[in-house]
């Protein structure tokens, strides 16, 4: 606020302003990489218990015999498909659940052929090892599945 003679003028000055804006961007600039790092973290933590379900839930409908013939879930780059047969080359491709991750997310896996199958009936799997969920600023998370079909996050 300035006074000029006996009149006096309300408001800012631009100095005021431009001093306000700078200390905002500089704010702004550097909560960046927090929130960049918040929604890297997001992603991983959404998607790995996605993925863990949709094991579990090709092991659970081959444990009850669901269309009487085995289940199990295929990994690709990008995306994983939940598929009902013996095996992904010869399974029953109009009932494949497929499953695309949010972008900026891969899937690496030790797994034979990037796939596991479920027996019928006992829900053991054929294949053994990790998928493996990398995002690419953040890091990765890693699920197992043993010979017993455990299926866990590390």
């Amino acid at each position: 606020m300035r006074r000029i003679g006996s009149d006096t003028i309300k408001g800012f000055t631009l100095i005021e302003i431009l001093i306000v804006v700078s200390v905002t961007m500089l704010l702004a600039v550097g909560l960046l990489p927090v929130y960049s790092n918040l929604m890297s973290s997001a992603q991983l933590n959404d998607n790995t218990p996605r993925i863990i379900q949709a094991l579990r839930q090709a092991q659970g409908q081959s444990l009850n015999r669901i269309g009487n013939v085995a289940h199990g879930v295929k990994f690709l780059s990008s995306a994983y498909v939940v598929y009902q047969g013996p095996d992904y080359n010869n399974r029953d491709s109009s009932l494949d659940q497929t499953y695309s991750l949010d972008s900026g997310l891969n899937l690496i896996t030790t797994l034979t052929n990037n796939d596991v199958d479920f027996a019928l009936g006992s829900g053991a799997p054929n294949n053994t090892g990790s998928v493996i969920l990398t995002q690419v600023t953040l890091g990765h998370r890693t699920i197992t599945i043993n010979t017993l079909g455990a299926i866990d996050q590390q």
